[in-house]
């Protein structure tokens, strides 16, 4: 499954501030679940533990990512996705909807789709970096965990919210 929403860069006009040069939709769940189905694909190339990502070795046809992709844990993948869709990207905000969705499908939170101040998204990464890198973690467990945050950005758009 493949979301196919694009972000179209807004170009610059005279008059317009530099803070509205872009439209921010970050935070919609069909770029959220693009963005997590785009870490996944990451991932399943080549993940790592221990940093947070790693060049294919040189002199080899696609090194140990398979196809000459780089090799990511699960927090830099979300953050490469998240600067594809977008090169501009600030990462510690333009990630923060993924990430939290991720949080929330390996610690059983309830987090996923509320704003969280600078401090608290920067943790969650730290707790996840730390989720990555565990003795023991295999990629199948990364995997299954993306896969998790994506069910649930699905769930949150067709369950309708408790009031």
């Amino acid at each position: 499954m493949i979301a196919t929403t694009t972000t179209r860069p807004v170009p610059d006009t005279p008059g317009r501030r530099w803070w509205t040069s872009r439209p921010r939709h970050h935070d919609r769940p069909a770029e959220v679940l693009a963005v997590l189905q785009h870490a996944r694909a990451i991932v399943e190339a080549g993940w790592v533990q221990n940093r947070w990502t790693a060049a294919p070795a040189e002199g080899t046809a696609g090194g140990p990512g398979g196809d000459g992709s780089v090799r990511a844990c699960v927090v830099a993948a979300v953050a490469l996705a998240v600067r594809a869709r977008d090169p501009r990207a600030d990462l510690a905000v333009d990630t923060g909807p993924a990430v939290a969705f991720v949080w929330d499908a390996v610690f059983d939170g309830r987090a996923a789709g509320r704003s969280a101040p600078h401090h608290v998204r920067v943790a969650r990464m730290r707790e996840l970096a730390r989720w990555n890198d565990e003795r023991g973690r295999t990629r199948a467990d990364v995997v299954a965990v993306l896969d998790r945050a994506a069910a649930r950005v699905v769930a949150r758009v067709v369950e309708p919210a408790g009031i």
